[in-house]
């Protein structure tokens, strides 16, 4: 049996979770359509060595720092948007997918001249197979904001913060999250006293002052950040060494590192870090916004004033249900307790 940190408990964890419901969490970033079309396979074409996909259905759902909104909502929470799509059919399909998964809106720019980034997957089985990513098609330019649209932008946060218990800033380079807007809402976040959770892509080491960065073990080794030698190369890569230096060069209060089934390295403070084991099986179905998923549930946790710690031990609860679901999905309250109950059982 795993032993758990004191204050990782069963009654802990529960109490944590029974607050999500009345937690509203305020989200800025790049938002995408994810979209899905579904078919099986049944022969080879003639015209070329390719397998011909019979339609079945297609479907839209939210991607990146829209999935963290809706699994935010899925486990209770509260979800303020702001982010920005573009004028056209994809953006308003994404906009209504947002609303249905609760995920309010009505702060997300509309943008004349812009495409709605969109990741259209191919998936595909035999009748009684289990369907399976083919191909990925990525329609995902970077945005061409203005600077009005970026005031605006900061201004809702600024509007909305006042009623919010937590900020997530999710930056995937498409260009919603400039160094300016990340320092206007990192001020905004220290003026109301509200958590600051950061899922940065590719500019981690330029987004300093977050309460937690949650970074995968790839993005944590794309900073390069250990002295004299590529961390990135051959040799066995000291991950506590690596993890103690982004925390301190990124100014980060806490580091989460996501290190598949290898479970996550919790980095807090001048605390010796901490190794969590993968929850469940160490063979997932698909890792598609599992990230997502962890952010969305660590940011609940600490908005509803969990320690680093408990929240790291619910995120990591959380990442393990999500990537035995096929595409990209979430994680109920229901499906947490339960996790709960069987890490303790």
């Amino acid at each position: 049996m795993i032993s758990h940190p004191a204050e990782v408990s069963a009654e802990n964890l529960t109490s944590i979770l029974e607050k999500f419901s009345s937690r509203k969490v305020l989200l800025l970033g790049d938002v995408v359509a994810d979209h899905y079309l579904v078919g099986h396979t049944s022969r080879i074409s003639r015209e070329a060595p390719v397998l011909i996909l019979k339609y079945q259905e297609e479907f839209t759902v939210p991607g990146q720092v829209g999935n963290t909104a809706a699994n935010i909502a899925a486990l209770g929470g509260r979800p303020e948007l702001v982010s920005v799509v573009g004028k056209d059919a994809r953006g308003k399909d994404l906009i209504a997918t947002l609303q249905r998964h609760k995920v309010a809106t009505g702060n997300v720019v509309v943008a004349a001249g812009q495409t709605t980034l969109t990741k259209t997957r191919l998936m595909a089985g035999g009748r009684h197979t289990c369907r399976q990513q083919v191909i990925r098609i990525d329609d995902d330019s970077r945005l061409e904001i203005s600077a009005e649209q970026r005031v605006a932008l900061v201004e809702n946060c600024r509007r909305l913060a006042g009623s919010m218990h937590a900020i997530v800033v999710s930056d995937y380079g498409y260009g919603v999250v400039t160094d300016e807007v990340w320092g206007e809402i990192a001020g905004i976040a220290r003026e109301y006293g509200l958590p600051l959770v950061l899922d940065s892509r590719y500019s981690l080491l330029s987004r300093p002052g977050a309460t937690l960065a949650t970074p995968n073990e790839e993005e944590a080794l794309a900073c390069r950040v250990e002295s004299g030698r590529d961390v990135g190369g051959r040799e066995p890569v000291d991950i506590f060494g690596l993890g103690n230096r982004i925390r301190k060069q990124a100014k980060l209060d806490n580091l989460l590192i996501t290190r598949g089934n290898e479970g996550m390295v919790l980095f807090e403070g001048k605390r010796t870090p901490v190794s969590i084991p993968i929850f469940g099986a160490d063979e997932c179905t698909d890792v598609t916004g599992a990230g997502d998923t962890v952010v969305a549930t660590a940011s609940l946790a600490l908005a509803s004033g969990a320690s680093a710690l408990s929240a790291a031990w619910l995120a990591n609860i959380a990442g393990g249900l999500v990537v035995m679901k096929m595409g990209t999905a979430t994680v109920s309250l229901e499906e947490m307790q339960s996790g709960i109950e069987a890490l303790f059982g």
